[in-house]
């Protein structure tokens, strides 16, 4: 009887556990499997090549793992924004590709989501980028600057 209530009460605390922490599970387990089956970051290079090539829908559910795993990296984040813009989601694709900037951000990708960020109203994140100066002595994204600006006023 005593072993059939410490087993039920070792059963629900395993369930218990497992619930609230599946999360951390999870995302130890990938990173396990990412770290041996791309060793050095070399999911980057199948990355880019799925880009190149035209597969966004197959290179998605490449990149959401590992945006989940690796969570600092802003080159993947980078190139998982383009691809989503090109996927038609460019409000999701913009917003990850703000948040992965740095200074050396720029360049045709840069001002293609300044414009998404601006007519979609994100202004908070269309001023990261005039935070960070990435653009601000182009003439045409000095508006869209400059009209964030006032609108966060």
């Amino acid at each position: 009887m005593k072993k059939t209530i410490l087993f039920f009460l070792m059963l629900a605390g395993t369930f218990f556990i497992s619930y609230f922490y599946h999360a951390e599970v999870y995302r130890f387990l990938l990173d396990q499997y990412y770290s041996r089956a791309y060793p050095d970051r070399s999911y980057m290079g199948r990355a880019l090549k799925l880009y190149e090539t035209g597969k966004y829908a197959e290179l998605k559910e490449f990149c959401e793992p590992l945006i989940f795993v690796y969570s600092g990296d802003n080159e993947l984040k980078r190139l998982a924004g383009m691809n989503y813009i090109r996927l038609g989601e460019e409000l999701k694709g913009a917003e990850l590709y703000a948040s992965a900037i740095d200074g050396e951000t720029g360049g045709f990708d840069a001002a293609k989501v300044i414009k998404i960020l601006y007519y979609n109203r994100s202004y908070g994140d269309l001023l990261a980028f005039y935070n960070r100066r990435i653009l601000v002595d182009n003439m045409d994204m000095a508006y869209y600057y400059g009209v964030s600006l006032l609108m966060m006023e």
